[in-house]
């Protein structure tokens, strides 16, 4: 073997280490996780971060990529083998979804709720505290306590209200990464697993 033919292969799989370099680029990119702007204390807060964050991974992915268009990261589109997508290069250029800043700007949206929800669900519980001591308070000393009974049974109510828009806020997460991420994500591995073959 010549030295220049040595040189030509050194060079092939520099650029091919570059390739799956950008490639795990814009992988890591689209599964970048944004940390909350507000660490509470509490428990339940942690629960339900973590129930956003630490979601299972899927019991197995699909036998059959779904086929479609291709996948767009930053600001140029990934092209994906024809054998894998079944569509000309062509029309993966002039129609590509721009995954990540949708994906984004969703969570973003999802977690202020969230975040605005916790909020709201702190500080009910505080003043609920508050009308529990006062209301022990008048039973105590046997006075009338219907008034204070009656704003703690508007606080429950209002906690519990807090409580279902959290759950809400967390199927919606949990359905986008079921119905939209995952299969994606799926095409994205298995595009990815074509082109190094």
């Amino acid at each position: 073997m010549e030295l220049g033919d040595i040189k030509e292969v050194v060079r092939e799989i520099s650029d091919e280490f570059e390739t799956a370099s950008n490639h795990g680029k814009e992988v890591a990119f689209l599964l970048e996780v944004y940390k909350p702007p507000y660490q509470s204390r509490l428990a339940a807060f942690r629960v339900i971060y973590s129930r956003i964050v630490e979601m299972p991974a899927p019991s197995k992915p699909p036998s059959n990529p779904p086929s479609g268009p291709p996948i767009q990261f930053s600001s140029r589109t990934m092209k994906l083998p024809k054998a894998y997508c079944g569509e000309p290069e062509k029309e993966l250029i002039s129609n590509p979804i721009n995954l990540h800043p949708h994906l984004r700007n969703f969570m973003h949206g999802k977690r202020k709720k969230l975040y605005k929800e916790v909020k709201d669900e702190e500080r009910l519980r505080a003043i609920y505290k508050k009308q529990c001591k006062r209301l022990k308070a008048l039973d105590n000393r046997g006075a009338e306590s219907n008034a204070t009974e009656s704003s703690i049974r508007k606080l429950l109510t209002k906690i519990n209200i807090c409580i279902r828009s959290v759950e809400t806020i967390l199927g919606r997460i949990h359905k986008l990464r079921d119905e939209e991420l995952q299969p994606q994500l799926a095409a994205l591995i298995s595009g990815y697993e074509i082109s190094f073959e």
